[in-house]
């Protein structure tokens, strides 16, 4: 799923849901979790040119780790996420 708007390419305001494999991309933020939501993963999603931040994760969630892919980009790590 591709999202363009001028805000959140997806905002997560609630408790324990999964964001795996999107793309946001031309947003504020790529994905941004709400202040006070926890214990949602985040995974293998890709952030591309938002103006604010790619990723915006707020303490008490989990995320995978968010690499910089460029040439020749290998990784071992099927749970990134991707800023580029």
């Amino acid at each position: 799923m591709a999202v363009t708007n001028a805000s959140a390419g997806l905002y997560i305001n609630g408790y324990d849901n999964v964001a795996d494999n999107n793309q946001m991309i031309d947003n504020d933020w790529g994905i941004q979790t709400y202040a006070s939501a926890t214990g949602n993963l985040i995974t293998r999603n890709r952030a591309s040119r938002n103006t604010s931040n790619n990723f915006e994760i707020a303490a008490g969630n989990r995320d995978a780790q968010v690499l910089p892919p460029g040439t020749g980009f290998v990784s071992t790590d099927p749970w990134a996420n991707f800023a580029y």
